[in-house]
């Protein structure tokens, strides 16, 4: 299930929903998993901001563990030229320094920086 808002020109909020039936637990799917993006882009700025909530999560399928978490995620840029070709961006992913793991012993990463540009042509 998706929803799309468009609050203003410049906002716009998108959110989608899955349920996932199955007779067997699937490694790596999550039974449920929300997710919601926040998007602005007043003049050449740009902010995303996103949330992902995720439950009844196999990390294995010898225990059947379950993994559930909510994880955040945002992106603060500024596209240069009026077709926005070059982008620089500094982003932040698991903003929340949630621990989770995907399959069982390999977690994820924590709280991470990074800095970058975006080139079309």
């Amino acid at each position: 299930m998706e929803a799309s808002w468009r609050i203003a020109p410049y906002a716009r909020f998108d959110a989608n929903y899955s349920y996932l039936f199955t007779s067997k637990p699937l490694l790596a799917a999550p039974k449920h998993k929300l997710y919601g993006e926040l998007r602005l882009t007043p003049a050449r700025l740009f902010v995303n901001l996103n949330a992902q909530y995720v439950s009844g999560l196999y990390t294995n399928t010898t225990t059947l563990a379950k993994e559930n978490y909510t994880i955040v995620n945002s992106r603060v840029g500024y596209s240069f030229g009026k077709k926005s070709t070059l982008q620089l961006y500094v982003r932040c992913d698991n903003a929340t320094n949630t621990n989770y793991s995907i399959n069982d012993g390999f977690p994820m990463p924590g709280r991470t920086f990074m800095i970058g540009t975006d080139f079309a042509f």
